[in-house]
């Protein structure tokens, strides 16, 4: 039988390598063993992150439809819920949160005016990400001006500037920015300097659209610490003009609001409906524009036409003359619509229109009363405008009194002319109340003129017509 070599013991008091090697397979069993089952849970909680970045992601896209559609109090519950979703879900220092803050600041601003707001969302957002960008779909000049000046506040590259402070206050400078005024008028900017700043100088520069350059004008102390400048008109035809302030010493900055890098932005829209030039989504104004800024409110037109009407009664060159049966007749040759009138609001214009006509034609007799040259009405109306582009259609109401004639022929009738043997062409009157509606289009040429092309049509009673009158010409504002 053959011999089972005993088994291998230890001994008693072994070399110390044995021990040592005995550590070290222990060791690496127990390395494996938690390295096979971290590593699995490692890599399925980076998957799960992905899919709730995406789920965000998602969120973001359906809040930035809502936006595209102007329902910004819906975007902005979304985006809040994605934030909140972002906080539960671990997420809070996730490229997908600073988006989201970004975004939500975009909403604040555009859809509620809410400034402040905006621009702590902006922070939380490039705390989160230094480095991240104004999504390229939704800047603007003002949103782009109010993420830069956060950029600058932390002190970020690409904020433009070694003065961290943009803010008025905190430069030793109060000033209220000029979000937005009126295209082709002037802008009137206003600051008070704190009484610690001794400057020798304030200074307002400003560039225009489309510029690349500022210009700087001193601005004027009105009262004690109060200083007031103005940006004109002439840089202000564009849709937007840059500006920033500096409080100087020695020709040397010491507090500053804006910057020449990073300027403050002030939208410009059309002054009045004349011009009407459409406005970007979200950036109707909830207030009236600042002092200085106001829109236009009068207005000046004069239109030239022609018209045709019902016709009926008798002629007023002789009542021999009666339209039996009534008919259409022309109201010519041309006459004359001049027109002043106010903007109630930009959309709701009152106005006092002349109705001048001119009449050619018409044959005299023997005995019979002279032929009318001219008929003259005036009336009281009330426009109402529609849309903000430069093509404005229009409805109006007027009312009013005076005279329309229609030229008829009555070559039957042979008593007219010199020998009173020919035949005869009258006028039949209408009025003397006259009221009806009215519709066309203004087209604007610019800020402060257009053009206007509309039809007006009048009922007159006692003596009855029905005329339509087809006017084109030109109108201004001031």
């Amino acid at each position: 039988m053959p011999t089972v070599p005993p088994l291998r013991q230890p001994p008693a008091r072994g070399p110390a390598s044995y021990w040592i090697r005995l550590f070290v397979d222990i060791v690496a069993v127990l390395v494996a063993v938690v390295v096979g089952c971290g590593a699995p849970r490692t890599a399925h909680a980076q998957a799960n992150k992905d899919d709730l970045a995406a789920t965000v992601a998602k969120l973001n896209k359906k809040a930035l439809d809502e936006y595209d559609n102007l329902n910004f109090e819906e975007a902005r519950k979304i985006l809040k819920d994605a934030l909140d979703f972002c906080k539960e879900a671990g997420l809070d220092q996730h490229p997908i949160t600073a988006r989201t803050n970004l975004h939500l600041g975009v909403v604040l601003l555009t859809g509620f005016k809410q400034r402040d707001a905006a621009t702590k969302y902006f922070r939380k957002a490039l705390e989160i990400q230094p480095d991240i960008k104004m999504t390229k779909s939704l800047a603007n000049p003002e949103i782009q001006a109010a993420f830069d000046e956060v950029v600058a506040s932390l002190g970020k590259p690409g904020g433009g500037t070694t003065t961290a402070v943009r803010s008025g206050a905190d430069s030793g400078i109060s000033h209220e920015p000029v979000t937005r005024a009126s295209r082709g008028q002037g802008v009137p900017i206003n600051i008070t300097l704190d009484p610690a700043l001794t400057a020798d100088r304030v200074a307002l520069s400003f560039r225009a659209a489309g510029a690349s350059e500022f210009t700087t004008r001193d601005m004027r102390e009105a009262t004690p610490g109060n200083f007031t400048g103005e940006i004109p008109s002439s840089a202000t035809g564009g849709n937007h003009v840059a500006y920033f302030v500096e409080a100087q010493k020695g020709g040397q900055p010491i507090a500053t609001v804006g910057t020449k890098a990073s300027p403050l932005i002030t939208s410009l829209v059309a002054a009045a409906p004349v011009a009407g030039v459409q406005r970007p989504r979200g950036t109707e104004p909830e207030s009236p524009a600042p002092s200085g800024s106001e829109p236009s409110h009068f207005f000046v037109g004069v239109g030239v036409g022609s018209g045709v009407g019902w016709a009926t009664g008798s002629g007023e060159i002789s009542s021999t003359h009666v339209a039996d049966p009534p008919g259409l007749a022309a109201a010519q040759i041309v006459h004359l619509t001049p027109e002043l009138g106010y903007f109630l609001t930009p959309d709701l214009l009152l106005s006092v229109q002349a109705r001048i006509q001119f009449l050619s034609g018409l044959t005299s007799c023997p005995g019979c009363a002279s032929p009318p040259s001219t008929a003259i009405a005036a009336f009281a109306r009330l426009t109402w405008l529609f849309g903000a582009d430069k093509l404005r259609p229009y409805v109006s109401a007027s009312a009013g009194g005076g005279r329309i004639r229609h030229v008829a022929d009555f070559s039957w009738i042979k008593e007219c002319g010199s020998t009173g043997t020919s035949g005869c062409v009258d006028s039949i009157p209408g009025g003397a109340v006259l009221l009806g509606p009215g519709a066309g289009i203004l087209y604007g040429m610019s800020p402060n003129f257009g053009f206007l092309a509309g039809v007006n049509t009048q009922v007159g009673f006692p003596d009855f017509t029905l005329n339509v009158d087809l006017n084109l010409g030109v109108a201004a504002q001031f």
